[in-house]
C-alpha cells in the first residue's frame, strides 16, 4: 500500500481483495509481462458497491 485511506478498515479490505485474486493471470507477451510487474490499484470508498 502507497497511502492509507484514513480507513483502517477499508485499507485492510482492499489488501485482503488483492491478495485473494493470487495468483494473478500472467501476461505470456514478454514485453507486456515487463509493464505487469508493478500494479497499481486506486481505491476509492465513494466507488465501493454493496458496502
Amino acid at each position: 500500500m502507497v497511502r492509507s485511506s484514513g480507513n483502517s478498515a477499508l485499507d485492510n479490505s482492499a489488501v485482503s481483495a488483492v491478495f485473494k485474486t493470487s495468483p494473478l493471470p500472467v501476461p505470456t507477451d514478454a514485453e507486456l509481462f515487463d509493464k505487469f510487474r508493478e500494479l497499481r490499484l486506486t481505491v476509492r470508498p465513494e466507488n465501493i458497491v454493496g458496502g
